[in-house]
């Protein structure tokens, strides 16, 4: 066990000692004695009173420990807790880089490191059990109660409930007991740690353009701009970097997915689509978005040359807590920081921007509509389409083709 892990254990056993329930002493054949004996010498833990570590057949029913032996014990142990922390172990590295991420305070990472080791580290689990008094049951999963006398503050056990940031932010689910979310699970579940390495397993493999550089010149001026603003922003990495966010919004099918992707490719840029599934391939819900966006855009900072796409985008800004006024205050505010603090260049897509409100657009570097194209566009791509699959295409049927489309390259203006 990492020096860490056996610190942070140590800690966590520590207060739920502090509890009035183990003020008195406990059985020599107790769920809390049969643990410390298992664990006492990875851990480096204090001696217990040799009759509770007697190796003799244990009667039916055994005596409690005595009291002053149980009391010194309970106190040397209380104040193991108080050494400083050794380095982190990679799991703490990664709980810091999630917390750094997302903007948790230290109580909010404190609660899901808790909750990371209940469901990951047996070690910790069987503690959890002992403590409450159902050792080697062999639960399917503790649940919130059961992991309040490990916590050092209430700040943090508001945090593994259903109103807490964490599962505001799609980091843990809470249902009928916390659990850590998908996003989480994978990115402590990576054998070794890098931003490429997180990126290929949240991200999955980057969208590839299907059209040039070319095929958007009907777009003038704007489709450079865009891409000198996308290039300023994602180019460099530092404590500094703030990354750009431009919104596309339009009808269906007028193009918006495939500029950012061509976009991409004449930046030479990764182009990551986030939160379009989740792990069973399904429909995300709104958390899972944001879970994946946050790791998205802190990727992005540290991955020079990553656009973060969000498609649907609407559905993150419109219909959070709508018949609560004060919860709805707090999303939008949530929601203007997180555009923000966008490390990545962030591309925003929806067909209906009336639903987003004026402060969200406020925020976006550039805004940009994207209507139906022209007739003539549509009967170019036509003919772009069928030469690249090779497809002998008359100019009558090309033409046919391109006044029955309605998916099409776009045609572009900057709106506000």
């Amino acid at each position: 066990m990492h020096a860490y892990e056996g610190w942070i254990l140590r800690r966590y056993l520590a207060n739920a000692l502090r509890s009035s329930h183990f003020a008195k002493p406990r059985r020599t054949d107790g769920d809390i004695v049969t643990w410390i004996e298992s664990h006492a010498r990875l851990l480096g833990l204090p001696d217990l009173a040799p009759r509770a570590r007697s190796t003799r057949r244990r009667a039916p029913v055994e005596a409690p420990m005595h009291s002053a032996s149980w009391k010194a014990w309970r106190a040397a142990v209380i104040g193991t807790a108080r050494t400083p922390a050794p380095n982190p172990s990679p799991l703490q590295k990664r709980l810091d880089w999630l917390a750094k991420a997302c903007s948790l305070t230290q109580s909010q990472n404190s609660a899901l490191g808790l909750l990371a080791r209940a469901t990951q580290t047996p070690q910790f689990r069987s503690l959890v059990e002992a403590v409450n008094d159902r050792f080697g049951l062999d639960l399917e999963g503790p649940d919130g109660v059961d992991l309040h006398p490990f916590l050092e503050t209430r700040s943090e056990r508001v945090e593994l409930c259903s109103g807490g940031r964490l599962c505001k932010l799609g980091l843990i689910e809470v249902q009928e007991s916390p659990r850590l979310s998908v996003v989480v699970r994978r990115l402590l579940s990576l054998p070794r740690f890098g931003a490429r390495r997180v990126s290929d397993l949240l991200l999955g493999e980057p969208a590839r353009a299907s059209l040039g550089w070319g095929d958007f010149e009907h777009l003038g001026d704007l489709r450079d701009l865009a891409a000198r603003i996308v290039a300023a922003a994602g180019g460099s990495r530092g404590a500094t970097r703030r990354g750009a966010n431009l919104l596309f919004y339009g009808p269906p099918g007028t193009g918006k997915s495939e500029f950012a992707k061509t976009l991409g490719a004449r930046l030479g840029f990764s182009v990551q689509f986030c939160g379009e599934t989740n792990d069973e391939n399904a429909e995300p819900n709104r958390r899972e978005r944001i879970a994946a966006l946050l790791i998205a855009s802190a990727i992005g900072g540290v991955a020079r040359k990553t656009i973060v796409v969000v498609d649907e985008a609407d559905d993150l800004f419109a219909g959070f807590h709508e018949d609560d006024d004060f919860g709805r205050r707090g999303s939008k505010v949530f929601m203007n920081r997180l555009i923000e603090r966008a490390v990545a260049p962030t591309i925003w897509i929806t067909n209906e921007v009336h639903r987003l409100s004026p402060a969200i657009i406020r925020r976006m570097n550039l805004a940009m509509r994207f209507s139906r194209p022209t007739l003539s566009v549509r009967k170019a791509m036509v003919a772009l389409i069928a030469q690249g699959a090779g497809f002998r295409l008359d100019e009558g049927a090309a033409l046919d083709l391109a006044r029955s489309s309605t998916r099409a390259l776009p045609r572009v203006s900057v709106g506000r």
